[in-house]
């Protein structure tokens, strides 16, 4: 009975911040900010940092798993964290027409990396979108992106014939891609797992 109600609080407080949680499209923002201060060597140490988070994901085995079905009944957070506050948390949402696609990646309690994939279909027009954002101590310290139009019966994965390409859009544009949805995502984790609470939001 307790477990249930464990589940029923974490559905209700998806559903009070599913809109706050729901990432942004590219140009979407109305605000102008600062352009992002790229560090390519910056983004070099990550890449390797990933590396070795990856290493942990396989040592730490299958994710630790968080029912998520505001969207849809099927979308669930996944996550792995280890004794030294490294791992990923990846969800995937599936609203009507559309795929959201957050993985968060965390070194020894940061927040190191986030890959972000958007599908969306409006008009009978697909479209894909995908960027690496990178971060060192709570700020965005380069962004990579990539996407296009995809062709009737073109899977998204066509998306990887094309480089990515250093992002045009302001701090406050990318940072809407994902903000609202770290935080509330992180709350949630943090209900479940004491370890949670270690990370730097």
């Amino acid at each position: 009975m307790l477990r249930f109600l464990h589940y029923v609080f974490l559905l209700l407080f998806c559903l009070i911040f599913f809109q706050a949680c729901k990432p942004k499209l590219p140009g979407s923002s109305e605000q102008v900010s600062a352009k992002i201060e790229m560090d390519s060597l910056q983004k070099k140490r990550i890449d390797s940092l990933n590396f070795k988070i990856n290493q942990v994901i396989l040592s730490l085995g299958p994710p630790n798993k968080i029912p998520y079905p505001v969207v849809n009944i099927k979308d669930t957070i996944y996550y792995w964290l280890s004794d030294d506050y490294t791992g990923k948390i990846s969800i995937e949402l599936e609203p009507p027409d559309e795929v959201e696609w957050p993985m968060f990646f965390i070194y020894q309690k940061e927040l190191v990396k986030i890959r972000y994939r958007h599908l969306t279909t409006n008009a009978g027009v697909r479209q894909t979108y995908e960027s690496n954002i990178y971060f060192n101590k709570g700020k965005i310290v380069y962004c990579e992106e990539r996407g296009r139009v995809l062709a009737e019966g073109e899977p998204p994965g066509a998306t990887r014939q094309h480089s990515f390409k250093p992002t045009t859009r302001s701090y406050q544009e990318v940072e809407g891609d994902y903000i609202d949805t770290w935080k509330t995502i992180l709350e949630i984790i943090r209900k479940i797992d004491p370890k949670a609470n270690h990370i730097i939001p």
